[in-house]
């Protein structure tokens, strides 16, 4: 996509893509890319230039770039919010379903989401956490 490193954290292309955290500087012989993360200034790209139009013109392809890459990064984090939040309603609805076994509720629970622990599903059934251990425990030995 482009000859600039995309390995940033989200963090720091967001402080990238913004035109204000850049500066061309001219060190009294040549001109120096700098770029400010974190509040601090640092140089950019390693090596100066001669003229400073060659560094603006990389400033402002890299700004075009980590604009396009950090909004793909924020469209793919609403994607996996969006996902996590309707499996997040398909837990609740099981665990409000009064016609399912606290064991059934037990296991389509952790079918949809696997991270759920012991005491997470113990505080959503409203059960001890002993109790969902030997429901979790009834499960795995069928499943065998």
């Amino acid at each position: 996509m482009s000859r600039y490193s995309l390995n940033w954290t989200t963090e720091h292309l967001h402080q990238l893509k913004e035109i204000t955290n850049h500066k061309i500087v001219f060190d009294g012989y040549e001109f120096v890319w700098m770029h400010k993360l974190d509040g601090k200034w640092d140089r950019h790209y390693i090596n100066n230039f001669e003229e400073y139009k060659m560094p603006f013109s990389w400033l402002m392809e890299a700004l075009h770039t980590w604009k396009v890459v950090y909004n793909q990064r924020m469209k793919d984090y609403l994607k996996e919010m969006s996902k996590g939040l309707d499996v997040d309603v398909q837990v609740s609805h099981i665990y409000k379903d009064h016609e399912l076994k606290t064991s059934e509720k037990i296991k389509q629970m952790l079918d949809i989401k696997p991270s759920l622990t012991n005491k997470d599903i113990a505080q959503l059934l409203e059960m001890t956490h002993r109790g969902v251990r030997r429901h979790v425990s009834n499960i795995k030995n069928l499943n065998r």
